[in-house]
């Protein structure tokens, strides 16, 4: 995991850590930034590092000038990214898969475990995502292959086609629709 030590990867973002006393919080400009962490248990500081990160990857500005609608927004979106940002989805994955065990995630990022449930649910819902993306194109192709058959369109598809060639003209009319016309 030292890919994910907080000295590597501030390093990797020409970010530079300072430990003390006060509520962490970061500061930054375009081409470098000051991460101050508080001194709290390593999952604690490891957690505020990443959402400290997150406002320096993605926000700009100073947050204390916003709206607090803004402010709210900003603080929302810190910890969706910093998920992201603590646990890289090839990195959790396969780690995920063969311990499959919260705590011990917890353990190996040095994370506390809400983070790890919460990365745990996004892959999840991902995953979800995809399944039902991947179903709805199987779902349109097959609709779309059967319905670009020639002799397999339904009469009334057949006239409101020939009307619209007549109307735009053969010349305008795509392959496809030419091909249907043609074969019915």
């Amino acid at each position: 995991m030292e890919h994910l030590a907080i000295d590597h990867v501030a390093t990797a973002f020409n970010t530079m850590v300072l430990y003390h006393d006060f509520p962490s919080h970061a500061t930054y400009d375009h081409d470098f930034a000051i991460i101050r962490l508080k001194r709290n248990p390593v999952p604690t500081m490891r957690k505020e590092f990443f959402h400290e990160l997150a406002h320096v990857i993605a926000h700009y500005g100073d947050q204390n000038q916003l709206p607090q609608e803004f402010n709210s927004l900003q603080e929302r979106q810190a910890y969706w990214i910093s998920l992201y940002l603590a646990m890289p989805r090839h990195i959790f994955e396969p780690l995920a898969f063969k311990h499959q065990c919260i705590a011990t995630l917890a353990e190996l990022f040095e994370l506390p475990e809400e983070m790890i449930n919460e990365r745990v649910k996004t892959i999840q819902r991902e995953q979800c995502r995809t399944n039902q993306q991947i179903q709805l194109h199987e779902q349109e192709s097959k609709f779309r292959t059967k319905s670009l058959q020639p002799k397999q369109i339904y009469p009334s598809t057949y006239d409101v086609l020939k009307q619209l060639e007549s109307q735009v003209g053969e010349e305008n009319i795509n392959y496809e629709v030419s091909r249907l016309l043609r074969g019915h």
